[in-house]
């Protein structure tokens, strides 16, 4: 049996984050070298993703290396933090592109939306495990507790005007809910009325705007333009980038173009400077290593409950990142979503580290010879033996 002292995380996975990471403090200095023209701190924004960079892998090493009993433990702990985080910001937060998510902090600014998806994935994967058949009927519903968990921060979340947040959260909570073995009709119309809500509510401001330019990007309508502002230039960058790139730090579209280049855009500008190929292989890529690594952690795991952090954790961040591709090729309306590990962003940055942190210790913390994957293959073993030797007779 191996000693409980060996490492064993998993390379792969760690390796595509790191990647990613570099690719994202990479192409934000790239990215946001126009607005370091107009400040005497040349730079600056490098400097900062760099610093909050190196302090997200300072947590995600020490998740990493915590015993996984201590995250269940302290996971209450966890999901008040943020529950008082989303309500601090109703009440001082600063607005920001329609948008009531931040709450300054001197230079840096924290967004307690961010805290909130590593919060509900510690919390929900510890409810599930302890009670993971609570849920038989649509009367459960109300009573069962990972839906009043998620519905308390959504609904924080939704009076932020955050769509692009509520989407993800939404999203990824109710497919961590199919991943944990709930039937289908029990999570998709909550899924389906949160989402419908969300997109009533925020259609009656500023952001109806984006679902008409949505549809049409390049009208000339006095009511599209302003809205098809971003998704326009987003498909210039990426259309005139083409399979090779127009170079490095060449783009044109950073040059007052696309707003904030080196935030929810990012992923154009890496586009028109480097190609297709790049993307493919150095975005695409460890994004898929570190969804195949992270399932397959959760399915190495010891116990039900590290493999619905894990399995919750990988689920988080793939389906952020799908939804950030999807609002910058035009597939989904424009919605403010963060590119994980790439996008400038301070709070994103570290939570997304966070989250490679969960599925990092659950992979340090399992053993082969005690996991689910490990006794499921001996108890089929066994089987076969014993139906060997009735066969023999």
């Amino acid at each position: 049996m191996k000693k409980a002292t060996q490492t064993n995380i998993d390379f792969w996975f760690l390796g595509a984050v790191l990647v990613l990471f570099v690719v994202g403090l990479t192409w934000v200095y790239s990215a946001s070298y126009p607005s370091h023209l107009n400040s005497r701190f040349g730079g600056e924004l490098f400097i900062k993703q760099l610093i909050l960079g190196i302090v997200g892998i300072v947590a995600m090493l020490i998740i990493t290396m915590l015993k996984t009993d201590i995250l269940r433990k302290i996971s209450w702990a966890a999901y008040i933090l943020a529950g008082i985080g989303l309500m601090a910001v109703l009440v001082v937060g600063t607005a920001k592109g329609g948008n009531k998510s931040w709450i300054d902090l001197g230079p840096f600014q924290f967004q307690p939306t961010e805290l909130a998806k590593v919060a509900i994935v510690m919390m929900t994967a510890a409810v599930i495990a302890r009670k993971p058949s609570s849920i038989r009927s649509y009367r459960d519903l109300i009573s069962w507790g990972p839906y009043l968990y998620m519905g308390l921060f959504a609904g924080l979340i939704l009076f932020q005007r955050d769509l692009g947040s509520l989407v993800v959260f939404g999203l990824a909570c109710f497919v961590f809910m199919g991943f944990s073995g709930v039937k289908s009709k029990f999570y998709l119309v909550p899924l389906a009325a949160l989402l419908i809500l969300g997109t009533i509510y925020t259609l009656t401001d500023h952001k109806a705007g984006r679902f008409k330019a949505w549809f049409n990007p390049f009208s000339t309508s006095s009511e599209v333009i302003e809205y098809a502002y971003q998704p326009k230039n987003s498909l210039i960058a990426i259309g005139s980038g083409g399979p090779f790139g127009k170079g490095f730090a060449q783009s044109r579209q950073k040059w007052g173009y696309l707003p904030e280049p080196h935030n929810d855009y990012i992923l154009s500008i890496i586009s028109e400077e480097m190609g297709f190929f790049f993307v493919i292989g150095f975005v695409l890529l460890p994004y898929g290593i570190i969804i195949c690594r992270g399932f397959t952690i959760a399915e190495r795991a010891n116990d039900t409950y590290s493999a619905l952090l894990a399995g919750g954790a990988t689920i988080m961040l793939t389906v952020q990142a799908i939804i950030n591709m999807a609002v910058v090729t035009n597939t989904i309306p424009c919605m403010g979503i963060t590119l994980p590990f790439v996008s400038y962003g301070g709070t994103s940055l570290i939570c997304s580290f966070m989250l490679a942190g969960l599925i990092l210790n659950v992979s340090n913390n399992t053993n082969a010879l005690t996991s689910k994957r490990f006794q499921i293959y001996n108890r089929q073993n066994n089987r076969r033996k014993e139906i060997s030797a009735q066969n023999d007779v």
